[in-house]
């Protein structure tokens, strides 16, 4: 039986899920990773993205999580940071409000899939 995505969710043309809102955290809000290779993934690179979110974000006035995925497999959960002026780390159960900070990357990724015609 093919691997199918939630019923609800929107699907390209070869019926794939167009984003990875299949997957959700575990009860206690964090993801479950797989090692990196498993996501074929260098851990090496993730290794560099944290270490440089972590260099951005030691001034303990912001935080932040980072979660990849690649498929179906999450590679790398990190939660970073401070929640209130070095008064708290960040944890999986943090929210952040973003209101329409993720409309960009979505027309982006949309735009991408498009075929192009030369006229």
């Amino acid at each position: 039986m093919a691997n199918r995505p939630a019923p609800g969710l929107d699907t390209d043309d070869d019926g794939r899920a167009l984003a990875g809102t299949a997957l959700s955290p575990n009860d206690d809000g964090a993801w479950t990773e797989v090692p990196p290779s498993a996501a074929d993934i260098s851990a090496l690179r993730l290794k560099h993205a944290t270490a440089w979110l972590e260099s951005r974000l030691s001034d303990g006035y912001f935080g932040a999580q980072l979660v990849v995925l690649r498929g179906s497999r999450v590679a790398l959960d990190r939660s970073v940071g401070s929640t209130n002026q070095g008064q708290a780390r960040v944890t999986p159960h943090d929210r952040f409000i973003v209101y329409s900070l993720g409309k960009p990357f979505a027309a982006l990724w949309a735009n991408l899939r498009k075929p192009v015609r030369n006229t």
